[in-house]
């Protein structure tokens, strides 16, 4: 009995092992960690493109600005006071009617940024004769306000007329002194960082005062 059972325990221990199954166990198991890394890999790169596309559609947004005046505190481009409107029609017009020969390029330059497409389109054109005579005869203009301007609400904008008195030179030589009557329109539209109040010069009117030197 015992050589029996010596042999029987010899044949069971020669019996052989089956690895296959542990080793597919192992594999699949390693395979499922992998999918899974990658799977929180592709998870994470989703949440990236998110926040990217956030931040980037925050950025490009048209978002409430505050800018600071010429005046004190802050404007809201939709509720111009009619000091600001005085304030960007006067700084506008003192540009405008003081010049001379060597300041006029930039005098225009600064005066371009503030006006509509539609205005500076029909006064462009007379631009380059203007500064023809203005260079080869030595003029220059100097205006200056004489009466507190006054502000109108019309569609889409305002009017401010301005009054005042106004030389011309030739060289040194004052030719004509005259009291004139400006009325500025200033047409509402969207602001920008050089026009931050969201108004521009749509028309420009001149007119002699009768009577006044």
């Amino acid at each position: 009995m015992s050589s029996a059972n010596q042999s029987e325990s010899a044949g069971e221990s020669q019996v052989p092992a089956q690895p296959g199954r542990k080793g597919f166990v192992e594999k699949w198991a390693s395979a499922e960690e992998a999918a899974a890394g990658r799977g929180l890999t592709i998870l994470g790169l989703v949440l990236l493109c998110v926040v990217l596309v956030c931040a980037l559609v925050y950025v490009t947004t048209k978002k409430p600005v505050y800018y600071v005046t010429r005046l004190s505190g802050y404007a809201y481009p939709e509720r111009n006071t009619p000091e600001i409107v005085k304030s960007v029609a006067l700084g506008w017009l003192l540009n405008w009617t003081n010049w001379t020969p060597a300041s006029i390029d930039d005098v225009l330059a600064r005066a371009k940024k503030q006006m509509t497409p539609a205005y500076l389109t029909k006064t462009e054109v007379s631009f380059d004769k203007e500064l023809g005579k203005i260079k080869s005869n030595s003029i220059s203009s100097i205006f200056s306000v004489t009466r507190e301007p006054l502000v109108k609400d019309i569609a889409g904008g305002f009017e401010v007329t301005v009054i005042g008195s106004k030389t011309a030179y030739v060289g040194k030589e004052d030719i004509s002194t005259q009291t004139v009557k400006y009325i500025v329109e200033l047409k509402k539209c969207a602001p920008t960082r050089v026009n931050p109040e969201g108004l521009a010069v749509n028309n420009l009117k001149q007119e002699s005062v009768e009577g006044e030197k």
